[in-house]
């Protein structure tokens, strides 16, 4: 009867016991979209939330200016990923104020960065980046729930990458 109630006492201790979930956190280069210091892989600030909708972590940044050149990793239960399935960043512009998200598969690893201020990271000199005219802007267009930026005939998805 003693061994029964031992057994029946640890299984309740350990039955109560929470096991860490899984964690997904953005780290990113712009201190102030992502907290000080840049690429902090644990800043509560910056813990993405599931979507089992979409199946996939999300994090929803808030700006207040254009960015000429951001970029982005996820650190996946201690793993770092982003662009081409590694860990080099997910580069992007950010064209004015608004909201932008960054999406992270835990199925394929992949890291996206969505939103209608995200463009294709800017190149060159930073002057007149803030001062870019609206008809000068990359078209930012949903298809099927994917965001494409469509500058001129080229498409490109949200990280920037070309899309043929």
């Amino acid at each position: 009867m003693k061994k029964i109630l031992m057994l029946f006492a640890a299984l309740i201790l350990f039955g109560s016991m929470t096991v860490k979930a899984e964690e997904a956190y953005v780290a990113g280069s712009e201190t102030e979209i992502f907290g000080s210091p840049a690429w902090n892989p644990s800043l509560m600030a910056n813990q993405m939330v599931w979507d089992e909708g979409l199946a996939k972590y999300c994090k929803v940044y808030t700006v207040d200016k254009a960015y000429k050149s951001v970029g982005v990793k996820v650190v996946y239960n201690g793993q770092w990923y982003g662009a081409n399935e590694g860990g080099e960043e997910v580069k992007f512009s950010l064209s004015g104020p608004g909201d932008f998200v960054v999406y992270f598969s835990k199925a394929t690893y992949h890291v996206t960065v969505g939103g209608p201020i995200v463009g294709e990271e800017q190149l060159g000199p930073d002057e007149g980046f803030e001062g870019i005219g609206t008809s000068d802007r990359p078209l930012k267009v949903m298809t099927d729930g994917t965001l494409n930026i469509l500058r001129g005939e080229k498409r490109y998805d949200a990280t920037g990458r070309m899309v043929k």
